[in-house]
């Protein structure tokens, strides 16, 4: 009866660890902040042509990132984004609007340096808030172990019984001696 245990108790064991290896490939994406532009200086833009009538804040963006906008003015402003060109020096829009409330998502086609420009070109002074905020989509790759808290499980239950087959004594068998 004590082979029995043991034989079984590494069964469960050997199946056990067995259990535990296989895995699978998980691929999920997420959407990640890179960097939030939420302090907007100066929180007041003048009309032109006083000082201080636009502001602006550049990043470089991969293709595939993107900006979200959620700005507002009291007055109508002028939003652009444009990527600098570095040969010559110059910027190319490919978001330019005018208005006082901006909750746009801006794809970003070619890598590069974006620049978010606001602009006051009205009579009043602009009061700005909100924010932009570039972002970008991650691949995250993981492995599973789908069978693992089963497989410990077995791993241990096997475990123990094995060592209690070993352990546990024999019975005693009485033999009546031939006299």
């Amino acid at each position: 009866m004590n082979k029995i245990i043991v034989v079984a108790g590494l069964i469960f064991l050997i199946a056990g660890i067995a259990l535990v290896f296989p895995s699978t490939d998980e691929t999920h994406t997420t959407i990640q902040e890179i960097q939030k532009w939420d302090s907007i200086w100066p929180p007041t833009l003048n009309p032109p042509p006083q000082p201080n009538n636009s502001t602006f804040w550049g990043r470089y963006m991969q293709r595939g990132n993107w900006y979200e906008l959620d700005l507002s003015s009291n007055s109508s402003v002028r939003v652009t984004i444009s990527i600098m060109l570095q040969q010559s020096q110059t910027k190319t829009p490919i978001f330019d609007q005018v208005g006082t409330r901006f909750t746009q998502k801006v794809g970003i086609g070619f890598e590069g340096t974006y620049q978010v420009d606001i602009i006051n070109e009205g009579t009043s002074p602009a009061s700005i808030w909100g924010h932009a905020t570039a972002m970008k989509e991650v691949t995250i790759n993981s492995k599973i172990y789908p069978y693992l808290p089963w497989g410990i499980l077995m791993a241990i239950g096997g475990l123990a019984l094995t060592i209690f087959g070993v352990s546990r004594k024999p019975k005693k068998r009485v033999s009546k001696k031939k006299a």
